[in-house]
């Protein structure tokens, strides 16, 4: 959300530059309390994305910060650029059932609005980092939300989307639900994953959650290492981060230009 706000500012003129943060520590234990009071936290303590035996979260703390500026002000001041801003959504599912339940409706129509709005095919859509809970409940619905949402973009477009051709994972399993710093901490995955060209396997994914499936969809799990297609074009990647409440968040990102 600091991210969306910060960008319309600069567009806006009302700033030349941004630098956005999030931290999350853990320095109380009423946090933890309060969260296994809701029921949230995983009873194993691991986080399992995606996974059958996904019960919950780890709250994990982390520090992150990005500086963002226009491209061109970037480029001409010979800034190393690690990744652009394509676009920014947000939305809200509005009322729920609980502050846990997340609306399949909201997260597919975010989706769907970030890349029509910023007139990005599905097809150049290379990965996704999912916000990946690990949980029996927001799991299955974030992956129906995106069959749902690049369904509808490959209708609308008229493109051609291969079966599973679009690898997706979370970081969590690897730092834990960081919170304030969740949503910073996939932008850097994807930076790694745009400088390095490879894909790195979803940590401690065994077996696919029963509540999920895959078949006929553009997606599948990345279990193994792997190298990122290959383009003519720079590579396109999104960052999905749902907050508790309801409050949906999906950005778009661009490989850096080559100089």
């Amino acid at each position: 959300v600091a991210l969306h706000t910060a960008i319309n500012s600069i567009n806006n003129g009302d700033c030349e530059s941004a630098i956005i943060g999030g931290t999350n520590l853990l320095s109380h234990d009423s946090r933890i309390l309060a969260m296994s009071d809701l029921g949230v936290l995983s009873k194993q303590g691991y986080c399992r994305t995606f996974d059958n035996d996904a019960d919950g979260i780890i709250i994990g703390e982390g520090a992150a910060i990005i500086m963002i500026k226009k491209l061109e002000e970037a480029l001409e001041q010979n800034d190393h650029i690690y990744g652009v801003i394509k676009g920014t959504a947000i939305n809200h599912g509005g009322n729920a059932r609980t502050v846990t339940s997340p609306s399949l409706f909201a997260q597919s129509r975010l989706l769907k609005d970030a890349y029509t709005k910023h007139q990005i095919t599905p097809d150049r859509v290379a990965y996704i980092e999912c916000h990946g809970t690990g949980t029996k409940l927001g799991d299955p619905i974030e992956i129906n939300a995106l069959k749902r949402s690049f369904q509808a973009l490959k209708v609308e477009s008229g493109v051609d989307l291969k079966e599973n051709s679009i690898p997706i994972s979370s970081i969590k399993p690897n730092v834990g639900h960081s919170e304030a710093t969740a949503g910073i901490s996939g932008i850097l995955k994807i930076i790694k994953i745009f400088e390095t060209k490879e894909v790195p396997p979803l940590a401690g994914f065994e077996n696919q959650n029963d509540r999920i499936s895959l078949k006929g969809s553009p997606f599948y799990i990345a279990k193994n290492k792997e190298k990122l297609a290959n383009s003519d074009k720079p590579r396109i990647a999104g960052v999905s981060s749902f907050g508790i409440g309801g409050t949906n968040v999906h950005v778009i990102l661009e490989e850096a230009p080559e100089f």
